[in-house]
């Protein structure tokens, strides 16, 4: 493998980390906190930081390894960006304190089929992207 084509792969890998990092991570549960109007747990910067780094290599490998094994590791950053969704909104309740004057009324909303939408189309997205490859590769 030529020195250029790595150092390709690497930029691709670092460029596509970050976007799945930024899908997952971020606008996933930022989005899913202002429609349900709830603040899901806060991710540890530590876990952050190696969620970066996760995503990252794991993009990294799919440019640099050959065709089906780059695949693998494609299938496996998004198994787990699901993975990330479903710890942070695990287990699909959410638990929302309503405060009417001496009472304190807890209120849980099940979130499961809007998750399973979420969920639904990542894996298509996934698969789509494990498609193209297939497809880029044969050609």
């Amino acid at each position: 493998m030529a020195v250029g084509k790595i150092v390709a792969g690497i930029i691709k890998g670092l460029i596509t980390g970050l976007i799945y990092y930024t899908i997952f991570a971020l606008i996933v549960p930022g989005v899913l906190s202002y429609v349900l109007k709830t603040r899901f747990e806060l991710i540890e910067p530590r876990f952050l930081l190696l969620l970066i780094c996760v995503f990252t290599a794991l993009s990294i490998l799919s440019y640099l390894s050959k065709p089906f094994i780059g695949i693998v590791f494609h299938a496996i950053s998004i198994l787990v960006g699901i993975l990330l969704i479903t710890s942070i909104t695990s287990p699909g309740l959410i638990e929302a304190p309503l405060a009417t004057g001496e009472n304190n009324i807890e209120v849980y909303i099940d979130i499961t089929p809007l998750l399973l939408v979420i969920l639904g189309i990542i894996t298509v997205w996934g698969l789509t992207g494990i498609l193209e490859k297939l497809v880029k590769e044969d050609n």
